[in-house]
């Protein structure tokens, strides 16, 4: 392994060694074992302020997919401790944790679960704090946690909101109608995200557009422009009323007249956005996914749906 330079004192034995880095004048020590009981598998255990922990579990990491490369028979599979009460006391004690399959909360991820559970202690461990203590979304390129953070990405979702959604479910027990109203409060923040999405899909195509000449298909250059210019306005007002939700407090009626605006000016035939997206291939549907996405939102809002005029102008582009 190419770990030499961090080796502390020359502490190496048959099957691990240990590691130091000091950084900001904080020291992180770690040790790397090589086990085979009760399965084969490289284990790391890391001491030092949560910073340079991460720092060191990363360089780690990343060395290790490096050896894996080197030998591409060996089949690996990633996983990470659990952080429950019982599984903390146990690494305490000396003893191993439970450790979760990097596979298994991806898979969970994708399907819309935010807890895993223990096998250990049986309590349901929030994703997001697994993920949270051991890695860095910019850290993941190349690593098996990759797939997570894309699964993430794909979703309309941060580590954060991960948090956040087992905490609003897990306070949410005094009765059935505050479960109710913190489930809906997260479908909600969730469902903004992914109109977010959605807009930033419609912003990265104009903004390859504008690199073209689409006025033979009926948009000019201004179009581009001023259809770019309404999609980050609607997007910025989309930000708006995530910050208000997250914050507690209802989306304030002048966010609501702004989102509605926009979709109401999508009727006119002239308007930039709608020409823009008639002129460039595949519009219709990056148009009409935005259209669907904001009507799911809009319902638990309170705000007018895409008006159907609108909606049917966009599908026939």
């Amino acid at each position: 392994m190419r770990l030499n330079a961090r080796i502390e004192d020359e502490k190496r034995w048959k099957t691990g060694v240990w590691l130091s880095h000091t950084a900001q004048g904080q020291t992180t020590r770690a040790e790397v074992e090589y086990v085979q009981h009760p399965e084969a598998a490289f284990e790391l255990r890391i001491c030092g302020e949560p910073a340079g922990s991460q720092e060191m579990l990363q360089f780690i990491d990343h060395e290790l997919e490096n050896l894996h490369r080197d030998f591409r028979n060996l089949k690996v599979t990633r996983k990470v401790a659990c952080v429950c009460d019982v599984c903390k006391a146990e690494v305490k004690a000396g003893n191993r944790p439970f450790y979760h399959s990097l596979d298994n909360i991806n898979g969970r991820l994708a399907n819309r679960k935010y807890t895993v559970e223990c096998q250990k202690s049986h309590q349901d461990v929030s994703i997001g704090q697994i993920l949270q203590d051991v890695y860095k979304e910019e850290a993941a390129k190349g690593t098996q946690f990759e797939a997570i953070f894309h699964t993430l990405k794909e979703m309309g979702m941060s580590i954060n909101q991960i948090n956040n959604t087992n905490n609003n479910q897990s306070s949410a027990t005094s009765s059935s109608s505050s479960k109710a109203k913190a489930k809906n409060e997260v479908s909600i923040e969730i469902q903004i995200s992914q109109v977010i999405r959605e807009a930033g899909k419609v912003k990265e195509v104009l903004t390859k557009a504008q690199q073209k000449d689409l006025s033979n298909k009926g948009a000019t250059a201004e179009d581009l422009e001023y259809a770019l210019e309404d999609v980050e306005e609607f997007e910025s007002t989309l930000q708006e009323a995530q910050q208000d939700k997250e914050q507690g407090a209802d989306v304030s009626e002048g966010t609501k007249s702004r989102l509605e605006g926009f979709w109401n000016s999508l009727q006119e035939e002239e308007a930039p956005l709608r020409k823009a997206l008639q002129a460039i291939r595949k519009g219709r549907d990056y148009g009409v996914g935005l259209a669907r996405t904001y009507n799911s939102l809009a319902t638990n809002l309170g705000l007018t749906p895409v008006p159907e005029l609108a909606l049917k102008a966009l599908e026939k582009l």
